[in-house]
């Protein structure tokens, strides 16, 4: 970029969706239920305490290892962090399995054996899709 102006659009972090603030939600209940502050939470799983409260407004989100350890600590399951977390049919779905359609598609695509059927699908499926 001119002038040294960083190009910041590529490292924006995606924003919190309904289920990351509800595992927010649940983690400052679970820490508080267990009596214990953000600094003690985080002493325990070795991050700071601004970590433990970025992860509880759903600034950051968490990667599995650390609901794992997060659970571990708290004394609670992984599935307690998604308790009341929208239905599925709530949540929109962008990737595989998006229309009822994709996983017949993929199913039937699956049973082809032959690549080069395989490749030539492929590459219909890609034109059809431009066309549409």
């Amino acid at each position: 970029m001119d002038g040294g102006m960083k190009d910041r659009s590529a490292k924006r972090k995606p924003r919190a969706n309904a289920i990351d603030r509800v595992v927010a939600q649940n983690l400052r209940s679970l820490r508080v239920r267990a009596g214990l502050s953000q600094a003690d939470l985080g002493a325990a799983v070795g991050i700071t305490p601004q970590q433990v409260q970025k992860y509880e407004k759903a600034s950051n989100r968490m990667s599995a290892a650390r609901l794992h350890h997060f659970a571990h600590i708290l004394g609670c399951g992984v599935e307690d962090f998604f308790e009341g977390c929208p239905p599925e049919d709530k949540i929109p779905n962008k990737g595989l399995g998006a229309s009822p359609d994709e996983p017949k598609f993929v199913a039937a695509l699956r049973r082809v054996q032959d690549p080069a059927t395989r490749k030539t699908l492929l590459r219909y499926i890609k034109k059809l899709g431009k066309a549409a």
